[in-house]
């Protein structure tokens, strides 16, 4: 099993760190090894006609604490948002569609003390 890669561009970086991201990526990430060197290539996911930004998919932890601004038809952030909907009209299907906020802090029953 190959450990975990990870590609930082602080100390060695060359023109793969113009490879933005997309959801829709048309790049992939690819392990490959030369001799006893373990080294990440860039390997492309179709064809690419001259001129087409390259893209690639970052990683779902990536974006653990960042927002996805990609804008794809399949962008992370739209799938999010679309589950976020999903957990809140379940949660008014479960109340049958009465919800209440309230920020009121309900005192103790005293049988409960």
């Amino acid at each position: 099993m190959e450990e975990e890669v990870t590609i930082d561009a602080m100390l060695r970086g060359n023109w793969t760190r113009f490879v933005n991201h997309s959801c829709k990526a048309n790049t992939t990430f690819a392990r490959r090894r030369i001799g006893t060197t373990r080294t990440m290539a860039i390997r492309a996911k179709q064809d690419i006609v001259p001129n087409t930004e390259l893209t690639i998919h970052y990683g779902d932890e990536y974006f653990e604490s960042r927002t996805c601004l990609c804008g794809a038809e399949n962008c992370m952030e739209v799938k999010k948002r679309d589950e976020e909907w999903q957990r809140a009209g379940s949660a008014v299907s479960a109340t049958g569609g009465l919800v209440e906020q309230s920020n009121k802090v309900m005192p103790a029953r005293k049988d409960m003390a």
